[in-house]
């Protein structure tokens, strides 16, 4: 099984089943698909980008592996911000609505700037703006729900890089959302510090 451009999909192979099953190991849980095949071996895939019908691509990929890299930073800011900031109950004001929402319903937000022009600055202090060299992001694998970088010194790089740039702030879930038409920098009266 090929997809568009020659190259072994992550389905190759007879499918037996599907299911759905939590993806951990990155500091929270998600929920995702998984094929399961005839041989018993397994592997995630992204229906979304199975109805697209194209690979992610490079920058994709890149982009992955930088939220991949600060992942445990951002659950351990999280939890800093509601140890420091939160009430009697737990809670902590979300930045934009005032409502007190508690660690489960709120998202660590990047107030500015925006984590995709952090991705950029980085790509482009390294000097690849335009190509991403082989090598540098994990290629697809069985079981991989998200592109790492393959050098530690790569991870490490854009972990400081994030955390000498990043302002981050508390929001509810339903603010989080609204905030992605807005691309004006925000007033933070509790910045979230990375240790």
């Amino acid at each position: 099984m090929l997809d568009a451009v020659g190259e072994p999909t992550k389905g190759a192979g007879q499918i037996a089943h599907f299911e759905r099953r939590l993806n951990t190991g990155t500091g929270w849980s998600t929920s995702g698909f998984w094929i399961v095949r005839q041989d018993g071996t397994e592997t995630d895939f992204s229906y979304i980008d199975a109805v697209k019908g194209k690979p992610k691509g490079p920058s994709q990929d890149f982009y992955n592996a930088c939220r991949q890299a600060v992942a445990l930073d951002l659950v351990l800011a999280k939890k800093q911000a509601f140890a420091r900031y939160g009430d009697d109950q737990g809670r902590v004001e979300c930045e934009l609505t005032g409502k007190m929402v508690t660690i489960d319903d709120a998202h660590l937000d990047h107030a500015w700037p925006y984590f995709s022009h952090m991705v950029s600055g980085f790509r482009a202090a390294r000097g690849w703006s335009r190509n991403i060299p082989d090598g540098i992001v994990s290629a697809p694998a069985d079981g991989q729900t998200t592109a790492r970088f393959v050098d530690s010194a790569v991870t490490e790089a854009f972990r400081s890089f994030h955390h000498d740039q990043a302002v981050l702030r508390i929001l509810s879930r339903e603010a989080n959302l609204q905030t992605a038409s807005s691309a004006r920098r925000p007033k933070v009266a509790r910045p979230v510090r990375l240790a």
